[in-house]
């Protein structure tokens, strides 16, 4: 035989228990008579002890008085309040609709209030972190060119250097102060690589190298004049070439160049391109020297101390 669960066995008990309960107040309704003499007899009984002397006519009056009670129903009194509410309702369906699409009109404009107004709240807080960002940034190239400046006072430039490098703090500055990260950022990297630049000594060499050009002539029909040039290049105590900065006297571009060309006599140009046919090679390849702690190179066999340079041939 199957194993019975409690779970069960207590489950049918408590419906037997109730269907027993409602059988007994079923009966106990039938039996109406027979509970009315029982419990008038017990309420003269309870009277006799306490030595109450009460009639049998009154007992019997007040029992069938409950009793009668028990059997009937009276409605509850209702204030205004009760009325009031209970005739809403009795009246809801023609109340009801309306009512339920002004409340959803209302949801919705709140609702819709209410997402508006976290948007705008959203895009306040966005614009917030990105201004402290910027600011952050903007503090932060600030305080780099600051050091930068003082890294080219400590390294004891020249005058004429000292002054070139105030114009660039200066346009790093106008930046900062119109809050144009982009420029600021851009003046801050043109310091540094002038910083590491200036810090390095230089040598400046013909090119002198298979299949490339050693020197170019510009002739310029307008005016009818000549202008010779050698292709250079700048070294470092390693034999690495540098690209430094130049500004071309022909276009006013200015850009870090590997190679450029450097404006020289007609005696000099016709020199190394002599040396170069004699035996494929450039013997004298030095034109100038940048010292270590500045910026200006000093040309030895330039047609000037600052001659012209280009940028393309």
């Amino acid at each position: 035989m199957a194993e019975v669960r409690l779970r069960e066995q207590m489950g049918a008990m408590a419906l037997i228990d109730e269907m027993r309960h409602r059988q007994m107040v079923v009966q106990e309704h039938l039996d109406l008579p027979r509970r009315r003499e029982e419990v008038a007899r017990r309420i003269r009984e309870y009277y006799r002890t306490q030595n109450i002397t009460v009639d049998d006519e009154l007992v019997e009056q007040g029992v069938r008085t409950y009793f009668d009670k028990r059997l009937s129903y009276e409605a509850p009194h209702t204030g205004k309040l009760s009325a009031f509410l209970s005739r809403i309702y009795i009246t809801r369906a023609s109340w009801k609709k309306p009512a339920l699409a002004g409340v959803a009109v209302l949801a919705l404009l709140a609702g819709g209030g209410y997402m508006a107004q976290q948007a705008r709240e959203n895009a306040a807080v966005a614009e917030r972190a990105a201004q402290s960002a910027a600011n952050a940034e903007l503090d932060r190239i600030a305080s780099q060119v600051r050091k930068t400046e003082e890294s080219f006072r400590a390294m004891g430039l020249p005058q004429s250097d000292m002054q070139q490098v105030e114009a660039m703090v200066a346009q790093a500055d106008e930046a900062l102060r119109a809050h144009d990260s982009a420029r600021a950022r851009a003046s801050l990297d043109t310091l540094e690589s002038t910083l590491t630049y200036a810090a390095t000594p230089l040598t400046i060499n013909v090119v002198d190298r298979a299949g490339a050009k050693t020197g170019v002539v510009r002739r310029y029909g307008a005016s009818g004049g000549t202008a010779w040039y050698l292709i250079a290049e700048a070294t470092d105590p390693a034999g690495r070439v540098v690209p430094i900065p130049v500004t071309s006297a022909e276009s006013g571009e200015r850009k870090q160049a590997s190679q450029f060309g450097v404006r020289v006599s007609q005696a000099v140009y016709d020199s190394v391109r002599a040396d170069k046919m004699d035996d494929g090679h450039v013997n004298d390849k030095v034109l100038g020297k940048k010292p270590a702690k500045a910026l200006t190179v000093q040309y030895s066999r330039a047609y000037s101390d600052q001659p012209d340079l280009i940028l393309e041939w």
